[in-house]
């Protein structure tokens, strides 16, 4: 005597069969996946231990007030007092002369390269980081 539900169960058989080989792969496929993304973690990793770890927020921020203040004691030597008719380009003080003029283009280079090189700095800090 033959069941009419046997070649149901042959069919649900194969078919689980089937469903499990599939899922089978996409196990394997999810852990190629991982191990690839625990070796990305791992050469990240590296690369933030590689870099230079001795600056540290407080001493950007020391760098940056100083670059501040030296700026605000540059803005005032060279201020006028705001009076009429004078030379927005002549330091206080007088003079005028071509070393005092020397004097601050000097100066003004000097704060630029301080600028970038303290830009640069934070650039490659920040470069690996996604908050900054």
């Amino acid at each position: 005597m033959r069941s009419s539900i046997g070649p149901f169960l042959v069919v649900l058989g194969l078919a689980s069969t089937l469903l499990i080989v599939l899922l089978l792969f996409q196990v394997v496929g999810l852990r190629d996946d991982l191990q690839r993304a625990e070796e990305r973690v791992a050469t990240l990793e590296a690369a933030v231990d590689g870099r230079d770890e001795g600056v540290t927020p407080a001493e950007l921020r020391r760098e940056l007030d100083e670059l501040r203040s030296w700026t605000r004691d540059w803005l005032i030597a060279t201020d006028t007092g705001g009076a009429p008719g004078g030379d927005v380009g002549t330091p206080a003080g007088g003079g005028g002369d071509d070393a005092d003029y020397a004097t601050l283009v000097r100066r003004v280079d000097l704060v630029l390269e301080r600028i970038e090189a303290l830009d640069e700095r934070v650039d490659e800090i920040c470069e690996g980081v996604p908050v900054c």
